[in-house]
């Protein structure tokens, strides 16, 4: 009767370690940023031209190198958007991020031309205006770690090596 208890046990241990394996990583939101500067009619092109984009971009996270940018559409009512993904995590949890922040960048800056949102695992932008190839500055948002370290000094740099304080 005991063996039965035990083996049982750990059956039930086994099954909860794959059910947990199994269940994909959920992104984690973090921030967003709507111009609302600009806006868009729904009897308009553009929100049929974000659409087409943001399904392309989905369609493309699955990419090795974690990026990917695309337009659809024509004059004031294109539509460009891009990607990009943590070099870290795999192109399934990049494709995942993605089609997080596409929903979700909808639902924050609706009938915005132009929005931003990050997440832990990506950054997802669009606008009706060229995006590709320029360097923009804004806008900026600082995401501090607020967790603490063991060991401070090995995130320091000292001039090409890693030297303990003394």
């Amino acid at each position: 009767m005991l063996f039965c208890s035990i083996w049982i046990m750990f059956l039930l241990f086994l099954i909860g370690i794959l059910i947990s394996s199994s269940v994909a990583q959920q992104p984690t939101y973090r921030y967003h940023f709507c111009t609302n500067t600009r806006n868009y009619t729904a009897k308009s092109a553009f929100p049929a031209n974000l659409n087409l984009t943001l399904a392309s971009l989905q369609s493309n996270a699955t990419r090795s190198n974690g990026f990917y940018n695309t337009s659809t559409g024509q004059s004031l009512d294109r539509a460009n958007g891009l990607f990009l993904c943590r070099g870290d995590i795999s192109p399934e949890l990049c494709q995942s991020c993605v089609k997080a922040t596409s929903d979700d960048i909808i639902n924050r800056c609706s009938r915005q031309k132009e929005a931003i949102i990050w997440y832990d695992e990506c950054m997802l932008r669009y606008s009706n205006e060229s995006i590709f190839s320029d360097m923009e500055e804004a806008p900026v948002v600082y995401l501090w770690n607020r967790n603490n370290i063991a060991d401070p000094w090995s995130f320091q740099y000292h001039f090409g090596s890693f030297d303990e304080p003394s």
